[in-house]
């Protein structure tokens, strides 16, 4: 985990690495869509392609069958509950120490993101495939 934190007299970032054991079992073992995270926005109050943000997680909710042959997600159960977890998280985020900022590669200050938004079909990460 990368993070951006306020400690009141300015931004200062860190990282965050530790095994989490899960504790979710999944009947009938559903597979991942090979190769095809969510590609979920990073949404601020200002215009322009430099304060859009997107990440890649995993597509680990419902697995293969919640995802047609095209890439859409399943738009009854699985899209809704995708995006209302990931509205969660945010919340969760904006509401306590963890205020989520959209990072630049230049000199520009970092952006407070509004929301997340969860798009309706998976990513394909070609340069993540085996080779």
């Amino acid at each position: 985990v990368y993070v951006l934190q306020d400690r009141g007299d300015g931004l200062e970032s860190a990282t965050y690495a530790s095994p989490v054991a899960g504790s979710q079992v999944i009947a009938g073992n559903p597979q991942q869509p090979a190769y095809s995270p969510l590609v979920v926005s990073k949404t601020t109050s200002s215009a322009g392609k430099k304060f859009r943000g997107r990440m890649y997680p995993p597509m680990t909710y419902g697995g293969e069958p919640s995802v047609s042959v095209a890439g859409y997600i399943e738009p009854l159960v699985a899209l809704p509950q995708i995006r209302a977890n990931y509205a969660a998280l945010f919340d969760a985020w904006d509401g306590g120490d963890f205020t989520p900022y959209l990072l630049h590669s230049d000199a520009t200050a970092p952006t407070p993101i509004n929301s997340f938004l969860v798009r309706p079909i998976v990513g394909t990460q070609r340069r993540r495939k085996a080779r």
